[in-house]
């Protein structure tokens, strides 16, 4: 493994802390990326469904550098290979923020995903290859305290959107994000690039239960980015919001999904992970019906709110999940985590836009609560075979 584990307990390590604030760098560029492409369709005067083969760029990025980053990590280790994606973030965001053409904004957007995909892949994998007793918790807080960067992105795009600096200023404070990671990075993981990673334990999981696992991946991360996008131009066009307001109002689905994510982080460890997914499912299906049919500012924005309640612990359980029924691969269950959001990226927000083209706005909308009921029956598909792995993962961590 690359870096010490956790002490008994919930400790964390300083390698651990550094990996949260690693994590950060990438929800920071997600989470604030995903309003800008609204912006950046009026300053390329370019229309809304040709300016969302950015998100299908962002996508393919990552599903390459999923493909790649298992076995970098090999050969270079983990915290190098989180050194050479963050070094790649800024270049590739660097080229979709100074460019005026559409198909450079598209190859930086897509080479910041895929370098992206190497901070948070193995940043992952080391928070997966901690004991099964501390994993879950691990996964849900780190999501949750990187998903505090998440939060500022849009606010800061939002401000600068309506100041003389233009919204580009706003995604620029990655750049200082990734100067600091790599500063500590420096100073912290010496030590920790020098090991190996951890040998994968057990025989393979039950392919069929992996498969539909992550297949269940990718619909609930399709919910997360479909509305990331499509909300503001919902709440825009169909409600009447100011484009400033608009643009920021991502904001109230991450900071409901920061509270989600520390609310799960600490859940009763009686309740089964997929109890709680299926539950934080129901929940954002319900907050997205509210915000179809009042999508007003007030009623709009708490209806995002609760969406990011529901949407929060989506990922990391279903990252829990993979690594279960990976029997506990921590690097590939984070590869496949990784591969199935670049595959949500580039697909949940293309299928909305071409459903608009097909069908206008308010129906395309519909395919949100479409991704979750899939994902439901996905989950209960796959809960057959889960409970057998946890229980050996409980056994083990107990040893």
């Amino acid at each position: 493994m690359t870096g010490a584990r956790s002490r008994e307990g919930l400790g964390r390590t300083p390698l651990i802390w550094l990996r949260y604030a690693q994590l950060g760098i990438v929800a920071f560029v997600i989470d604030g990326y995903a309003p800008t492409v609204q912006l950046l369709a009026r300053d390329l005067d370019i229309p809304m469904a040709l300016a969302s083969l950015h998100a299908t760029a962002f996508g393919t990025g990552f599903i390459v550098g999923a493909l790649v980053a298992p076995a970098l990590a090999r050969r270079a280790t983990r915290a190098r290979s989180i050194v050479i994606g963050s070094a790649g973030i800024a270049l590739g965001l660097g080229c979709y923020l100074m460019a005026s053409h559409l198909a450079l904004t598209l190859l930086g957007i897509g080479l910041t995903g895929a370098f992206a995909t190497l901070v948070q892949s193995n940043a992952f994998a080391d928070l997966s290859d901690q004991p099964p007793v501390v994993r879950a918790r691990l996964l849900n807080e780190g999501s949750a305290l990187s998903q505090i960067a998440g939060v500022t992105a849009p606010v800061l795009v939002g401000i600068a959107s309506a100041s003389m600096f233009g919204w580009r200023a706003g995604l620029a404070m990655a750049f200082v994000l990734v100067a600091g990671s790599l500063i500590a990075n420096t100073l912290t993981s010496r030590r920790a690039a020098a090991a190996p990673p951890a040998a994968a334990s057990g025989e393979p999981g039950p392919r069929a239960s992996f498969v539909i696992v992550w297949m269940g991946t990718i619909l609930v991360l399709g919910i997360e980015f479909a509305t990331a996008l499509w909300a503001p131009v919902w709440l825009h066009d169909a409600g009447g919001v100011d484009l400033a307001l608009a643009t920021a109002s991502p904001t109230f689905m991450l900071l409901g999904m920061v509270i989600g994510r520390l609310a799960l982080s600490r859940s009763p460890s009686r309740i089964s992970q997929d109890a709680l997914l299926l539950g934080s499912i129901l929940l954002s299906i319900a907050g997205f019906f509210v915000l179809w049919l009042s999508p007003s500012s007030i009623s709009g924005l708490a209806a995002l709110f609760v969406i990011g309640l529901g949407v929060g612990g989506q990922f990391p359980l279903s990252l829990a999940r993979l690594v279960t029924a990976s029997n506990h691969r921590a690097d590939t269950a984070a590869a496949a985590s990784t591969m199935a959001l670049g595959l949500a990226i580039a697909a949940g927000p293309a299928a909305l836009a071409l459903a608009e083209q097909l069908l206008g706005l308010g129906s395309a909308m519909l395919l949100i609560p479409a991704f979750g009921v899939a994902a439901i029956v996905l989950v209960l598909a796959s809960s057959f075979d889960l409970p057998r792995n946890a229980a050996r993962t409980q056994t083990r961590g107990a040893s």
